[in-house]
């Protein structure tokens, strides 16, 4: 089976990858940096991919040829001069997927992210929501979306470059609120499982699935982890908002 995954050396994607690679499936990175993603996986395949530039179906088709499945783990958490979110997340996957249902892609398996129907104001929540709606309704075609709760690997959570920055604050660490949010937080190693899962799964699926991990732990844990992880001395929390 030969599995397509966009953003390959991202995060996530080059977890899903490497998990992919080792279940013996032939892999498909699609990336912007072909040289370094070659050096990280040189048993891959790879092929030049870009959300920002490739908008038509069009600018897919033979590069979907002979693939089976289709993971996208590409994603922004806002626009900047490389990335137009608006690209990246919605116009981008919109033309990958369309090429999809007119060749021999048998399953589109899109990650997203828990929590993005509760935001209604932030770019990020609003493409992603765009994306998975529209891949909802395409026709002849299987196809899972995925929203994991706040990914975490050694000491690193994927895309919350955020609270790094919070934990690392020389005095004080400000919280929002009383820093009681609750979260699930899921290992990538099992986002990955579910990944291989959902690539082995038998018949149509055709489901949005949250995925979290089995423990709930609150923003001020995660901070105070993260700074005693980064080995820097505590500091005093302190309402922000």
């Amino acid at each position: 089976m030969r599995i397509l995954v966009t953003g390959a050396n991202g995060f996530i994607g080059s977890y899903i990858t490497a998990a992919l690679l080792k279940s013996n499936y032939e892999v498909v990175c699609a990336v912007r940096d072909i040289e370094s993603t070659r050096k990280k996986f040189p048993t891959a395949e790879i092929i030049h991919c870009d959300f920002n530039t490739a908008l038509s179906p069009q600018d897919w088709i033979n590069k979907l040829e002979k693939i089976d499945i289709v993971i996208n783990a590409s994603g922004v958490l806002t626009s900047s001069h490389a990335n137009n979110i608006e690209n990246v997340h919605i116009n981008g996957p919109k033309a990958l997927f369309k090429a999809c249902t007119i060749t021999n892609v048998k399953r589109i398996i899109h990650i997203s992210a828990l929590g993005i129907d509760d935001e209604e104001n932030t770019s990020y929540a609003l493409t992603k929501k765009v994306t998975e709606r529209y891949l909802q309704k395409l026709e002849n075609i299987d196809w899972v979306v995925l929203q994991p709760s706040l990914i975490y690997a050694s000491g690193c959570y994927g895309g919350t470059s955020l609270f790094r920055a919070l934990a690392t604050l020389p005095y004080f660490i400000p919280l929002i609120g009383d820093g009681l949010q609750q979260f699930q937080p899921i290992h990538i190693e099992d986002l990955a499982k579910v990944i291989i899962h959902c690539v082995e799964r038998k018949g149509k699926i055709c489901r949005l699935l949250k995925i979290v991990g089995p423990d709930i732990v609150t923003m001020k844990d995660i901070l105070i982890g993260f700074r005693r992880w980064l080995g820097v001395e505590p500091a005093r929390l302190i309402k922000f908002l």
